[in-house]
């Protein structure tokens, strides 16, 4: 379904190049979950940010479907993030200003979904999540565990075919991440939806169907 083919990203800073990622070749299958583990700084954030299609190779190929991510225009490529390859971010990035529903149902709205469709996909993503009752809430009457709930909702009403999970439970209690956690796993699999978890956390890793360690830009290991 996703694939890198001998990819690498180099970035130029003012004084040095660094080598975030080195050559590394994957493949995300259809419903799974695949875990990429490493530390701090190890590459695997700028790993999952070429999967996504939110920044290019600087050689090799990142495959969706076989289309070549790096050559899309910029329109397809914003198209396919919004509806096909879905980010869920550390910090959720909810605005401010929508409530839990709003928010969930955006995305719909952006792509020219009308708004009854959109609020009863986004009502629908908000009670799988188990936030049903709070979906007239705004996101500074939410815990942290549940702006995080509905930042997955959010992803979950486009129905994407790939889910991209940067460090979710970062800003999390372990009780609330084992929650969050718990939603993702049942992601996968769920109508041939991959899920990709980005995470140093070893605990966290342990749910997925593959782990693969990430370390100096390179895969170190794959479990």
């Amino acid at each position: 379904m996703l694939e890198l083919q001998d990819v690498t990203k180099t970035y130029v800073q003012t004084r040095r190049r660094v080598e975030a990622v080195r050559g590394i070749s994957l493949r995300v299958e259809p419903g799974e979950m695949l875990v990429l583990l490493g530390a701090s700084g190890s590459g695997k954030s700028t790993l999952l940010h070429l999967l996504g299609g939110l920044d290019r190779p600087t050689t090799g190929r990142v495959l969706f479907r076989g289309d070549d991510l790096g050559t899309l225009p910029d329109d397809k490529l914003t198209a396919l993030r919004r509806e096909r390859i879905v980010h869920v971010f550390q910090f959720f990035n909810l605005l401010p200003t929508l409530t839990a529903a709003e928010n969930a149902a955006l995305p719909l709205l952006l792509g020219g979904v009308p708004a009854a469709e959109a609020r009863r996909r986004a009502d629908e993503a908000l009670e799988r999540v188990a936030l049903g009752g709070r979906s007239a809430h705004y996101p500074e009457e939410l815990s942290g565990g549940e702006q995080q709930r509905v930042a997955i909702a959010r992803a979950l009403t486009v129905r994407p075919e790939v889910l991209l999970a940067d460090e979710p439970t970062g800003n999390l209690d372990s009780a609330t991440g084992n929650e969050v956690l718990s939603i993702l796993r049942e992601m996968a699999g769920d109508e041939g939806r991959s899920v990709v978890m980005v995470t140093h956390d070893e605990a966290a890793a342990a749910i997925g169907d593959r782990r693969v360690r990430i370390r100096d830009g390179r895969i170190e290991s794959v479990a």
